[in-house]
C-alpha cells in the first residue's frame, strides 16, 4: 500500500498540471499566474512567465 501513496501523490500532481494548463489555454498564462499568486503565495516562480521573463 506503500507505493500507492506515492502513485496518487504522482497523479496528484500531473492532473493539477493538466488543469493549470488548460487555464493559460483558456484565460491566457498572465491572468493564469495572477490568480495562482492570490490563492498560493508561496509557489516558486510565479514571477517568472513559460520563456523565464518577469511578469509585469
Amino acid at each position: 500500500m506503500e507505493g500507492l501513496e506515492g502513485a496518487a501523490a504522482e497523479a496528484h500532481a500531473i492532473l493539477v498540471g493538466y488543469l493549470l494548463s488548460l487555464l493559460i489555454t483558456f484565460i491566457g498564462e498572465t491572468l493564469t499566474v495572477r490568480l495562482l499568486h492570490d490563492i498560493w503565495p508561496d509557489l516558486p516562480g510565479l514571477g517568472l512567465n513559460s520563456l523565464g521573463k518577469e511578469l509585469q
